[in-house]
């Protein structure tokens, strides 16, 4: 699966990057990104995930294959 990141994401995780490890759900694979980096765990926690162009909840089944995309909360101005 390739996991896409956005705005202060980019400051824990590279902009784009490949997972390999088999990882069942979005609420899985929120977990394992913040194993792999404790310091991005607030904002992991406030990010909504992306799989075919919709939004998806914690419970949502990944294929191998998919593109995740992880975005942050923004504010406007």
């Amino acid at each position: 699966m390739k996991i896409y990141t956005y705005a202060a994401l980019k400051d824990h995780f590279e902009k784009e990057f490949p997972i390999d490890e088999p990882i069942e759900t979005v609420a899985a694979l929120n977990q394992f990104l913040t194993e792999r980096n404790p310091a991005a765990a607030t904002i992991l926690a406030a990010c909504r995930f992306a799989v075919k162009d919709n939004f998806v909840t914690g419970d949502f089944q990944l294929q191998p294959g998919d593109q995740v995309h992880i975005i942050p909360p923004s504010s406007g101005g």
